[in-house]
């Protein structure tokens, strides 16, 4: 893996300032990235995570995202989707939540740039008490956002 992080938070830990992942667009050569975010929050943790994708205002790239999230039992994770990718950009974004029992996962998803732009969804709810809420605001010409919850 190239492109992207891993955030790994120990249990009972609270993260007191937010996680920045900074993600930049190149203008030139029109490229693909595929970047990954695979995030553990362990037992009892609290943080907070932004991920922020922008780029130089002549760039038109694709970007594929996966991020993984995980949180174990009774963990808190208030996650910031920032996307301000420039016009001629595509953004394509595929965010997975696995959440143990009395787990809390916050998603708000704020897209302000691109071409086009996806943003999917799936949180596997896996324990009781475990509570997902999505929050999700567009200026962008096309886009399109999906949720799923399986069971």
């Amino acid at each position: 893996m190239e492109e992207g992080a891993v955030v790994r938070i120990a249990p009972g830990t609270v993260v007191e300032k937010p996680i920045l992942l900074q993600f930049l667009s190149r203008a030139g050569q029109p490229v693909m990235s595929h970047p990954r975010v695979l995030v553990e929050a362990g037992s009892r943790s609290e943080a907070t995570l932004i991920e922020h994708y922008t780029g130089e205002t002549e760039a038109a790239n694709f970007t594929n995202v996966v991020a993984e999230l995980m949180l174990d039992r009774g963990a808190i994770l208030a996650h910031y989707k920032l996307q301000e990718a420039p016009l001629g950009d595509m953004h394509v974004a595929s965010i997975h939540v696995e959440q143990g029992r009395d787990t809390r996962y916050t998603s708000y998803n704020l897209s302000l740039g691109g071409a086009l732009v996806r943003n999917d969804l799936i949180s596997d709810l896996n324990g009781q008490g475990a509570e997902t809420n999505f929050w999700a605001c567009s200026s962008v010409r096309v886009v399109s956002t999906s949720i799923t919850t399986p069971r």
